[in-house]
């Protein structure tokens, strides 16, 4: 599970997944921290439904990374756009700066928006993916012979959930 946190404060408790060995489960945490806590069914219990509920509260999150989304995107079509403006004075022989520093400006704009579009959709996809998985849970594990709980849905792609849900649902 990504983290849904605004606070860095939240990221130490924030539970992105856990590890289970014979003795103990392995909690990480946003932060990258761990916590070793006995593999007991009480203690799984608690840290699944703890996750259950940092999703259920991190609608914000979602609609964060929404607007997040619609800014980067707009950033992007103003570099294309001042890149085909300064393209087009160059060719008309109105230079307004030199070719170089526009190619550098371009290439620093684009890296930086496609690097923050493909992050954010990743945000949202893992925000999905675990509401998805949440909304379906009841369906998915009377469907299926092994139990899936939120904590294997970590290691999942939003598109195999997807898949699982579909399936479920026919």
């Amino acid at each position: 599970m990504k983290n849904y946190t605004f606070d860095d404060i939240k990221e130490k408790t924030f539970i992105c997944y856990y590890e289970k060995t014979e003795e103990n489960l392995i909690v990480h945490h946003a932060d990258g921290s761990t916590d070793e806590i006995p593999n007991t069914n009480h203690n799984e219990r608690n840290i699944l439904n703890r996750m259950k509920l940092q999703i259920e509260n991190a609608i914000g999150y979602r609609d964060y990374n929404k607007k997040l989304l619609r800014f980067n995107s707009i950033i992007g079509v103003s570099a294309v756009t001042f890149i085909s403006l300064q393209t087009y004075l160059n060719n008309i022989g109105e230079q307004t700066m030199p070719n170089d520093i526009s190619i550098l400006i371009a290439l620093v704009a684009s890296a930086m928006v496609s690097y923050g579009i493909k992050e954010t959709i990743e945000n949202i996809q893992d925000y999905d993916k675990n509401k998805m998985y949440l909304d379906n849970e009841e369906d998915i594990n009377k469907t299926i012979e092994d139990d899936i709980n939120i904590n294997d849905v970590q290691f999942m792609k939003y598109n195999d959930v997807k898949k699982l849900v579909k399936s479920v649902k026919n």
